[in-house]
């Protein structure tokens, strides 16, 4: 959208959308996603497409829209994740790591273990990563009390220490040879 949003904007546009598009504005939907920026949530694709109409320009007497298919993309910037580590979290009590704590993905080192919580992970920068924090969990309310807006925590000190991760080698797990050349590769011409 272009020109200041005043207040009340949204209903001008779905006025404008409206009566240009012959679109009941009961059901237009319309949300803020920027200064200057909505998501127009119509009822079906025909009426998208209509409304749409090739990325022209929706030109009213106070507003002009520029309207684009909506994208999960949109006011996103691309980037990575360059480095992979190895984070292992030590001080979790273990009875968060038992039977009854639901954690799924975990490091195939952690099968056997409950005094470390160990996970590969992807970040900017390994050295961001600090070496110690608390861990809040939040307790669960007692059945005789109320569940209201304040929430109990327990808080644990965990320590985190970081490796650069080591692809597992392939030692022992070599492929096998191929078979022994026992003539079948080449053509042999039989003795009489």
């Amino acid at each position: 959208m272009i020109g200041d949003c005043q207040v009340g904007v949204e209903t001008s546009i779905r006025d404008l959308v409206g009566r240009r598009f012959e679109v009941d504005t009961e059901v237009i939907s319309l949300l803020r996603s920027g200064p200057k920026s909505f998501i127009l949530s119509l009822p079906d694709d025909d009426t998208t497409t209509r409304v749409y109409n090739g990325g022209r320009p929706i030109v009213g007497q106070n507003l002009r829209l520029h309207v684009m298919r909506w994208t999960r993309f949109i006011h996103s910037t691309i980037s990575s994740l360059p480095s992979t580590v190895d984070i292992e979290l030590h001080g979790i009590p273990a009875h968060l790591l038992n039977e009854f704590c639901w954690i799924g993905g975990v490091h195939p080192h952690n099968a056997d273990r409950r005094d470390v919580f160990r996970v590969t992970a992807c970040c900017f920068n390994p050295l961001l990563i600090p070496s110690d924090m608390d861990l809040d969990i939040i307790e669960l309310p007692l059945a005789n009390e109320s569940s209201g807006p304040a929430k109990r925590l327990l808080t644990y000190p965990i320590w985190i220490s970081v490796a650069p991760f080591v692809r597992p080698s392939m030692a022992g797990h070599s492929p096998p040879l191929p078979p022994a050349n026992d003539g079948w590769g080449r053509r042999q011409r039989r003795r009489q």
